[in-house]
């Protein structure tokens, strides 16, 4: 193949190439020895050699070879050699025939991957693997990718299963993060080369299953695979590519059970560690995920939920298939061979971002510490407004970004409750509108003021509440107590006169 995905030479084309070549070999050999033969006969009863018959003139037809012979040759010399020259002949012919219709099959088997039977019951009749992609820079491929990989080499069957999101939908669609998720095949040629535009490091690993299993695996595949109508939407804790995998190879075992292994190393990370840990790399997306995370995050994390590419490798690295406990005999063997290949090297390395979240929010934090001092120490109260009417617009659209967050975060993220509703939410907005021409309006701020600093002091209520999202509170709790002290600064004057 193409891709490197498999060596060239099929399943017994280099058998079939040596045999056409013996074959060939052996037919000359025999020409030769018959020639030799008849060369000596003729010359030990001195008879002059036929002019036909010589090495470049083997080809010719058997006839003239035959006539020239007996017209010089006695009745029992004519004999011996007519039956030295038409086995010669024969031999050359089978030979050449062979060599015809043999040996361009077999330089033919050359450009496909299988020729050659392979026995139904056998071993290698189905080969099934497990294969890992690397992460990609784009919001739908950041944490990698794995799928299943079935070949049947007699039938020359090469295909890849793998879980698809459709994120082709409507408007609404989007808005919920409600997007269809469904089993597909391709040709392995066009997933290897999808890969390869892109970059990204592919390598497969050899399912330990049995004839049997492999059959199950396959038909199961197939059979989600022909589904027209999705069955689920895409969920980063439930219903996901690895998540898929898991779901089928369970289905496929028979007499066994899948055991996942123990919880060790980043699988024993809380989905709030598993969470920030699988986004390092991309701290915006992270920052987005753990928006809309909720109260996911102070669930544990599944086994069957793990999504990155690299606590892929190792789950299915650790797991086993067992029979139960209360069958006759224990059986234990390992989910994976041990043997794996590169299918593809690593192109594209991952793409970090320089500036981060935490730097920007820092930055808002440090910008709104000095807008406050300008005011206060150097009577600047006009830039400050200015500055808090920019803030404020930035809210809202923060406010209406972290409802949307919440709403897609019951589907995406399977989450129940958003804490971030609490601080970031369109009602300080809907007071500006309705309100904000009353003369105590500004109260709303001192409300919102010690809502905010209520919300900063329950941080450890939850491991959603992080500190990146808290630089928001931090910066708006200034600007609220600030704005109502100014508001209530007249009215302090007079009381201290």
């Amino acid at each position: 193949m193409s891709t490197g995905l498999r060596p060239n030479i099929g399943c017994g084309s280099e058998k079939q190439t040596k045999i056409s070549c013996f074959v060939w070999l052996f037919s000359h050999l025999s020409l030769y020895l018959r020639y030799q033969r008849t060369r000596g006969w003729l010359k030990e009863k001195r008879l002059p050699l036929p002019a036909c018959y010589d090495a470049s003139c083997v080809n010719e037809s058997s006839t003239n070879m035959k006539s020239d012979i007996l017209s010089k040759t006695s009745a029992g010399g004519t004999a011996i050699t007519h039956r030295s020259l038409l086995g010669a002949l024969r031999m050359g012919v089978l030979g050449v025939v062979l060599c015809l219709f043999m040996l361009p099959g077999s330089i033919g088997a050359v450009g496909k991957r299988h020729l050659m039977p392979v026995a139904s019951d056998s071993s290698d009749f189905i080969r099934a693997s497990i294969v890992y992609f690397s992460p990609y820079d784009n919001y739908q491929s950041v944490l990698g990718h794995c799928a299943l990989h079935m070949e049947c080499p007699s039938e020359d069957f090469d295909l890849i299963f793998e879980l698809t999101v459709n994120f082709d939908v409507g408007i609404w669609q989007h808005f919920f993060g409600r997007y269809d998720v469904s089993m597909s095949r391709a040709e392995t040629d066009t997933v290897i080369s999808r890969s390869r535009q892109e970059g990204r490091h592919v390598e497969e690993w050899t399912l330990n299953l049995t004839h049997h299993e492999k059959q199950r695996l396959w038909m199961l595949l197939d059979k989600e695979a022909s589904k027209i109508m999705p069955e689920k939407k895409f969920c980063l804790v439930n219903s996901h590519c690895s998540s898929s995998v898991i779901h089928v190879l369970e289905k496929c075992t028979i007499g066994e059970y899948l055991d996942l292994g123990p919880r060790q190393g980043p699988l024993a990370f809380t989905l709030n560690d598993y969470i920030r840990w699988m986004f390092r790399d991309y701290p915006w997306y992270r920052f987005a995920v753990v928006t809309m995370g909720g109260d996911t995050f102070d669930r544990e994390i599944p086994m069957e939920s793990i999504a990155n590419v690299e606590m892929m490798r190792q789950l299915f690295k650790q797991a086993t298939l067992r029979t139960p406990d209360n069958a006759d005999s224990m059986v234990v063997r390992p989910l994976l061979t041990g043997e794996h290949r590169e299918l593809l090297p690593l192109a594209a390395k991952t793409a970090t971002s320089g500036i981060t979240p935490r730097m920007v929010l820092i930055a808002l934090l440090v910008i709104t510490l000095l807008v406050t001092f300008l005011e206060w120490v150097a009577r600047m109260p006009r830039f400050a407004l200015w500055f808090d009417h920019g803030l404020f617009i930035l809210y809202a659209l923060w406010a209406l970004a972290v409802v949307w967050f919440a709403i897609i975060g019951m589907t995406l993220a399977d989450a129940r409750w958003n804490w971030y509703l609490i601080p970031f939410n369109p009602i300080p907005v809907i007071l500006w509108v309705c309100l904000r021409r009353r003369p105590g309006y500004k109260k709303v701020f001192l409300l919102y003021a010690v809502v905010l600093t209520l919300f900063l002091l329950a941080t450890p209520l939850s491991l959603q509440i992080d500190l990146d999202h808290q630089l928001i509170t931090t910066s708006l709790t200034i600007r609220c107590y600030s704005v109502f002290l100014q508001y209530r600064k007249p009215k302090l004057k007079k009381c201290s006169k």
